[in-house]
C-alpha cells in the first residue's frame, strides 16, 4: 500500500489545476494563519499548509462521500471552498468544527488581559485549536504523539492515510474512518502504518466506534460533565492522562494539563506547576499552550 503522504505535492497525483469548487463561502472572521500555527496539526496528513497561500488543504469523508475542503484566508475571515457531493449544511458543520467557530474565548481572553504576560493572547484573538474534520481523527492523532518525536507522528499519519484512507477529488485521500481501521488486524495495521505497540489500543477504540459502544461525539456535548467524559477516554486502551488532556481540549473542556516531557522541561517542579495554573480554572490547557509563546 502506498506510504506516502497526499499533501506533499503535485507529484504525488493531486490535480496541478482546480476545476472549480462545489461549494464556496465565508466561514468566519478568524486568523487562518494563526489558527494553523496553534499545534502541529497542520503538518500531519491529510491537512497541508501552504504558507505562502495562506491556504490549508484537507480532505474528509462526509455522509459516506470523501469531499477535498480548502480553507484560505480572504480579508479578515475565512473563504471555505469544497470539492465533491456534499450538502452545504453538511460542509459547514465539518468547517465550523476545523476552525472552531463557534468557540466562545471571552472569558478566557478577559483573564488574559488581567495578566501583562497574556495580553497579547487576548489582542491577537488567540485560544483556539485547529482541529481535524472529526473527532475520531484528533483522537488518532493525538494517540500518534505519545512516545515518539514529531517526525515519527508525521510518518505514522501519513502511512496510516496512505494506507487506510479514502480517495477524494483533487487527488486528496482523506483520513480512514474507525471502520476502515477496525477491519484490519492489529499486526497488518502496526506494519501498515507504523503505530507499532500502539496499533493494538487503535484498533481496539476502531472497533468500539465501529460497533457502536463508543461515541466520542458524545464527548464534546454540554450535557455531559467533564467527569464523565474524562474517566470513559481514560478507560481507552493506550490513553494516559498526557492523551486524556489532549483530547479533552480538542473537545473544549481544557481543565487538564498536558504533562509530558516538554511540559515537565519547562516546569520541573511539577506540583509547582499545578498551583501555577490552578486559578486559570476550566481554562488550565490554553493558558499553559498559548503561554509557552509568551
Amino acid at each position: 500500500m502506498a506510504n506516502i503522504s497526499p499533501a506533499e505535492g503535485a507529484a504525488d497525483g493531486r490535480c496541478p489545476v482546480r476545476p472549480p469548487p462545489s461549494h464556496r463561502y465565508n466561514a468566519a472572521r478568524i486568523d487562518l494563519d494563526r489558527l494553523a500555527d496553534s499545534h502541529g496539526w497542520r503538518t500531519l496528513a491529510p491537512f497541508h499548509w501552504d504558507q505562502d497561500g495562506l491556504r490549508l488543504e484537507t480532505a474528509a469523508v462526509i455522509s459516506g462521500r470523501a469531499v477535498a475542503i480548502d480553507l484560505s484566508q480572504s480579508g479578515d475571515r475565512v473563504l471555505a471552498e469544497a470539492w465533491g457531493d456534499v450538502r452545504r449544511g453538511e460542509l459547514e458543520a465539518v468547517v465550523r468544527r476545523m476552525i472552531w467557530a463557534d468557540l466562545d474565548l471571552s472569558e478566557f481572553h478577559a483573564r488574559c488581559r488581567r495578566q501583562r504576560r497574556y495580553r497579547g493572547v487576548a489582542e491577537n484573538g488567540e485560544g483556539r485549536l485547529l482541529r481535524s474534520p472529526t473527532l475520531w481523527e484528533d483522537l488518532v492523532k493525538v494517540l500518534a504523539t505519545t512516545n515518539i518525536s514529531w517526525s515519527g507522528t508525521r510518518a505514522m499519519t501519513s502511512r496510516l492515510v496512505g494506507a487506510l484512507g479514502e480517495p477524494a477529488p483533487l487527488g486528496r485521500t482523506a483520513f480512514p474512518g474507525p471502520e476502515a481501521v477496525a477491519r484490519v488486524s492489529a499486526d497488518e495495521l502496526a506494519a501498515e502504518s507504523g503505530f507499532g505497540y500502539r496499533a493494538g489500543s487503535l484498533r481496539r477504540i476502531a472497533q468500539l466506534i465501529a460497533e457502536g459502544r463508543l461515541d466520542p461525539d458524545s464527548w464534546e456535548r454540554s450535557d455531559r460533565s467533564d467527569r464523565a467524559v474524562s474517566a470513559e477516554i481514560l478507560g481507552l486502551p493506550g490513553v494516559g492522562p498526557y492523551a486524556l488532556a489532549c483530547i479533552m481540549a480538542l473537545c473544549g473542556r481544557f481543565g487538564h494539563l498536558p504533562i509530558d516531557s516538554v511540559f515537565r522541561s519547562r516546569h520541573p517542579d511539577s506540583e509547582a506547576a499545578l498551583r501555577h495554573y490552578r486559578p486559570w480554572g476550566r481554562w488550565k490547557y490554553l493558558a499553559y499552550w498559548f503561554g509557552r509563546k509568551t
